[in-house]
């Protein structure tokens, strides 16, 4: 059975893996030039956004920079399966701003 993660009990644990899987992917998608900062967010996307967790991304090509904004609000469960497409997802949006 795969483990479910909580917000707020296990936010850290979730950043702190959406982090790790953010460092193995910037390597195999070849984005190791790229300086990734990233944002946790305890509050909810707006609702006009869907609301909810998740993430977002803004990416400066130009400057090989990328902000990702990880939304977790309380109520938040994720698996680790989720955590890992989600960090893929973002670098995607890095990707293909190139």
């Amino acid at each position: 059975m795969k483990r479910v993660l909580h917000s707020p009990e296990d936010r850290d644990e979730i950043f702190e893996r959406f982090f790790a899987y953010l460092e193995e992917w910037k390597i195999r998608l070849v984005l190791r030039e790229w300086d990734i900062t990233l944002h946790l967010e305890k509050e909810a996307f707006a609702d006009k956004d869907g609301g909810g967790s998740g993430a977002s991304t803004q990416a400066r090509p130009k400057y090989h920079e990328a902000t990702i904004t990880l939304h977790l609000p309380d109520d938040t469960t994720w698996t680790d399966d989720e955590i890992e497409d989600t960090a893929i997802h973002e670098l995607m949006h890095v990707l293909v701003s190139t």
